[in-house]
Formats: C-alpha cells, structure tokens, sequence
C-alpha cells in the first residue's frame, strides 16, 4: 500500500516491509497483518539537520511500535515512540494514493 502520512511523509508499504520519510527524516521497518489488522515496528533516523524544528526527533534513532486496522483503502495505528529516554504515544491515519 503506498500511503502519505499526515505530517507530510511518504510511504510504501508492501507485503512485509516499510520505508518512508520526509526533507528530514527516513524511516525504514516491518510489519504483519491479516483479517483487517496489522502491527509492525519501524525505526526512524534524521538525515539532514532539522536546526531544532524537531526537536524530539532530531539526533536520535526512534523505534515505534505499533498495531492497527487497514482497509483496502486505509490504514489507522496507535504506537509508541521511543525517543532516547522519552515515550510518546501517537495515532496515524493513512490512506492508499496509488493502487498496485
């Protein structure tokens, strides 16, 4: 499924794998689903400084967890990001741009 997140990242997913990311950041993991649900890990690293716009994010690598429902059209999560010693729970929609 190939998808765009809210904040403006791209996404591919497909069977097993995920990579994505945005001007800053990259994002790379795996995931598993089967009768409407999914939940997967992804790690996220920067790539280009961020000079404090992101300030949670910049200069870490994150691991995200997190689990889900999908359609053939959509796909909705809620994770956990772990941040050097912080966590933060978040919720993603995303939605299918480009059919196979």
């Amino acid at each position: 499924m190939a998808s765009r997140a809210v904040t403006g990242a791209s996404w591919y997913c497909a069977m097993v794998q995920c990579a994505g990311g945005d001007s800053f950041f990259y994002a790379f993991g795996t995931y598993i689903s089967a009768n409407g649900r999914w939940k997967g890990e992804v790690t996220n690293q920067e790539h280009s400084p961020t000079f404090g716009e992101r300030p949670v994010w910049e200069r870490k690598v994150v691991t995200i967890g997190f689990t889900g429902t999908y359609t053939d059209e959509s796909a909705e999560g809620d994770g956990i990001a772990l941040a050097g010693k912080q966590s933060i729970r978040f919720k993603s929609k995303l939605r299918l741009l480009i059919p196979d």
